[in-house]
């Protein structure tokens, strides 16, 4: 196993353990509306199926979404995806509120090894480009599931 899936396998047990213990077993459901465990396993699942490009966007008011980072290695640095870039565009479907519908039915039919094409606009001009989805690393997969744990999850009580 790698050591990566081993570290993964760590902070899911710990997690299993910890959080009951913290948030209070019994004291009724977490914000998400489901236990811990089963929460961390059904999450697992879900995104160990989803694609991944790679980058860390910032939604700003004004609608504009504009790569903060892009991960090394990942589907994006390899499609040639820079910090700084405005995503407008995802499979042809304009990045816009009015389109959050379409948007979120066709990520779902996403999967790893999907194709992906993003429209964005660098230094004024758009360019399309396009990529495979991959499979989440363990890495960003322990870091997603783990703040998800924390913010609806525990409860920490004033005395502890």
């Amino acid at each position: 196993m790698r050591k990566s899936g081993i570290a993964l396998i760590a902070l899911a047990l710990t997690a299993a353990l910890v959080v009951p213990a913290v948030a209070g077993a019994g004291h009724g459901k977490s914000k998400c509306g489901a236990g811990a465990e089963d929460c961390m396993n059904k999450m697992a699942s879900k995104l160990r199926a989803q694609g991944w490009v790679g980058i860390e966007a910032d939604h700003g008011e004004d609608g504009k979404v504009t790569i903060m980072s892009v991960v090394a290695d990942s589907p994006a640095a390899r499609a040639g995806i820079r910090e700084g870039d405005v995503l407008v565009a995802m499979n042809g479907i304009k990045l816009a509120q009015e389109n959050y519908p379409k948007i979120k039915a066709m990520r779902a039919e996403l999967s790893v090894g999907s194709d992906i094409q993003y429209t964005i606009v660098r230094s004024g001009q758009k360019q399309k480009m396009k990529m495979v989805l991959a499979e989440i690393p363990d890495t960003v997969l322990a870091s997603w599931i783990g703040k998800h744990m924390v913010q609806d999850h525990i409860t920490i009580a004033a005395n502890y």
